[in-house]
């Protein structure tokens, strides 16, 4: 689902919105890093559809993604995800990592090189959180690779990556965007884009279903508190899509492209209206 950023990206290009920063976190991160570095979104579409078809993201999504298979009965897809969610659990007690980490770096280094923050054509920040402090990490400078993977990091399935003294899994543990960030950046105007899912487990079975559904809840409480301190908000219709799907991008991207369209008027009239704001707050500091 995180592919929707694409999608919002092209958006606003088509619609002739500037965009002067991007703060990003997991895909937001990967995403945002390769238009940073000046990449067309034309091209980075098209990488990004071959790239999703090599073999390690290919076993990644089907370890990984939950979405419903067409065509199996309900009886058989509940027993499947029953094994699998077990299998899963079992697994996250007895390995490191779910993932080898190496495959997928090499396939991200495709996306977006081995490059410097010093190289980008747009000013670029993501975000990543430190396990061993429970902060939020602002990574600016150095490698933009190593700092992408850090924030891309989903913890237990992907090792954490150590950054100087940091070890540093997925920003979005803090918070899915990082709006904060961008007003410490001095940004005259945010625009968020939210492609999580925050509805609540209708099927509490089991005591692990009761602490997922709490921990669900605190995230879905922090969340909106985050969301409200954006100017505007963008959500993709992308429910329901697990992170992993990958061979769904097509249609995240497509979703993304129709957020922005549906709500052009209004962001250019809220965008017309901070302006204006600004420019009389500004006189009258004068």
């Amino acid at each position: 689902m995180g592919l929707a950023h694409i999608g919002v990206l092209k958006g606003l290009k088509e619609a002739r919105i500037p965009i002067d920063l991007i703060v990003g976190t997991s895909m937001g991160a990967i995403i945002g890093a390769a238009y940073c570095l000046g990449q067309d979104l034309e091209e980075i579409e098209k990488k990004v559809l071959e790239l999703i078809n090599q073999k390690p993201i290919r076993q990644l999504e089907e370890f990984l993604a939950k979405s419903p298979h067409e065509g199996k009965q309900i009886v058989l897809e509940k027993m499947f995800y029953f094994v699998k969610d077990l299998y899963l659990w079992n697994l996250r007690a007895t390995k490191e990592w779910l993932v080898k980490t190496e495959p997928i770096v090499e396939i991200i280094k495709v996306l977006i090189g081995d490059k410097e923050f010093s190289e980008v054509k747009t000013p670029f920040i993501c975000v990543a959180t430190d396990l061993k402090t429970g902060k939020q990490i602002i990574l600016r400078e150095g490698n933009i690779l190593m700092a992408v993977i850090a924030s891309s990091a989903v913890p237990g399935v992907f090792a954490p990556v150590k950054i100087d003294n940091h070890l540093l899994v997925d920003g979005g543990v803090l918070g899915s965007v990082p709006i904060d960030v961008a007003r410490g950046q001095d940004a005259d105007f945010v625009i968020a884009v939210d492609v999580e899912e925050y509805s609540l487990n209708n099927q509490l079975r089991q005591g692990l279903d009761i602490l997922l559904q709490v921990d669900q809840m605190r995230l879905n409480k922090l969340n909106n508190l985050i969301l409200a301190r954006a100017d505007f908000l963008i959500k993709p219709d992308v429910g329901g899509i697990n992170w992993a799907d990958f061979s769904k991008a097509n249609f995240c991207i497509q979703k993304g492209k129709q957020a922005i369209q549906e709500v052009v008027p209004i962001l250019r009239k809220n965008i017309a209206h901070r302006r204006r704001k600004n420019f009389l707050r500004n006189c009258w500091l004068c």
